[in-house]
This record gives C-alpha cells, structure tokens and sequence, in this order.
C-alpha cells in the first residue's frame, strides 16, 4: 500500500506560491474582482482574490465595503474560485476549462507522485524540471467510458461515467522542482475535482483483497 503525503497548495501568500501559472481564468466570465467602493445589490456576485480565492454572493441590496470573507450577513460563500476547485480538499467541484487544463507547480522540497481524482480528461501530460533542466516527461492516456461494455455494466455500474481516477508514481524525486501538468479532453471540457502532488511513502503489502493499479491513499498534512 502507497500513500501520497500531499503538498499544500494555499492561494497566493507573501510570494509563498506554489500555484505560479494557470490557463484557468482568475474570475468567472461577467463576474469581477470585489471592489471596496463599489455598491452591490442583492444577488450580485463577485470573486475575492489574494489568500482567499473564493466567490461570493451578495444577499442585501445597498452592499458596500463590508468585505465577502468577514462579512457572512452580507455575502454567501459560494466556495473556491474555478481556479482553486482542484485544491479545495473535496472531489465533488472540478476546475473545468475547455478543451485543456495546464497548471505550473512550484512546490518546495522533494516530490515524487501526483494524484488525480475525479479527472475528465483523455490525455495528461506531467514534466518535471530542475533548474531548468528536464527530469521527466510523461504522458498518461485515459479510456473513457462512453457506453456499457457488458449486460452487468449496463444494468449495476454507473452508465457512461466519465471520471476517473489515476496517480504518476514513476517520478523521479527531485528538491524544489518544476511541474508542469496538462490535461486535456478535445472537444469539450476538461476537467479534474482534486489534484494531489507530494511524496509517496510505501506502508507495506496487503495481504487480503486485491488493489488495482491505480489504487491510492492520500491523507492530510499532519
């Protein structure tokens, strides 16, 4: 058995970034930054950046300067911005983009393994570099299933999911690196509802059941 001992990846701290390039917008589309001067009505939305990286909306009419985070009479926690869904601990939201989700990780110490749960995606490719030098570079091609392959598929099994769930264990360990991740899905959107970089610890061989390959534990810091 393997678990992965996650990296945390906190919103845009006091240059403490790990997050250093998305091609997720920061906000919605029609949505914007929270201002302090500016006046919201009653089912407005806004998005408030920084350390929070969450989506509000405004329950009063006559809304001014009573800042999203600190103000839970005025505004709705709509939880994580579409950027952040991917590192809000939970699988059931997914960071979505068309066609392609490509992340720059610039996490500090030793990683070796990334886990991807609830990923909507045909193909992603991992690379990793030190110094600026290429370390590895590997692409993953997931099957998606479309249709039931059998009768007890088709009548027990979730028909036509679409998520799955995969993890790169192949990573050469390497201090303070460079990872690129792209995931891509041609034709629609791409999406992934938790992505779990860190390093791999071996907890021994089970001796009852059967583990697929892809199965993995993550757990929390500490």
């Amino acid at each position: 058995m393997i678990i992965i001992r996650p990296r945390d990846i906190p919103p845009a701290d006091l240059g403490d970034e790990v997050l250093t390039a998305s091609n997720v917008p920061a906000t919605a589309p029609g949505e914007d930054e929270w201002d302090s001067g500016t006046e919201y009505s009653k089912g407005d939305i806004v998005t408030v950046l920084g350390t929070h990286q969450r989506r509000y909306e405004s329950v009063d009419d006559n809304n001014e300067g009573n800042f999203p985070p600190d103000s839970p009479s005025d505004w709705l926690d709509l939880g994580a911005t579409n950027r952040w869904r991917m590192f809000d601990g939970g699988t059931g939201t997914l960071t979505t983009n068309p066609e392609k989700v490509e992340i720059v990780l610039e996490p500090d110490g030793f990683i070796n393994a990334i886990g991807f749960l609830s990923l909507d995606a045909s193909k992603v490719r991992i690379q990793v570099f030190r110094d600026g030098e290429s370390i590895y570079d590997q692409e993953i091609l997931i099957t998606l299933e479309t249709s039931a392959p059998n009768w007890y598929s088709y009548f027990f099994k979730t028909f036509g999911q679409r998520f799955r769930d995969t993890v790169a264990l192949s990573i050469p360990p390497a201090p303070d690196p460079q990872v690129i991740i792209t995931m891509e899905r041609e034709g629609d959107n791409a999406g992934i509802g938790s992505l779990i970089i860190g390093r791999q610890q071996s907890l021994g061989t089970s001796t009852t059941g059967r583990l697929s390959a892809s199965g993995f534990f993550h757990q929390a810091n500490g």
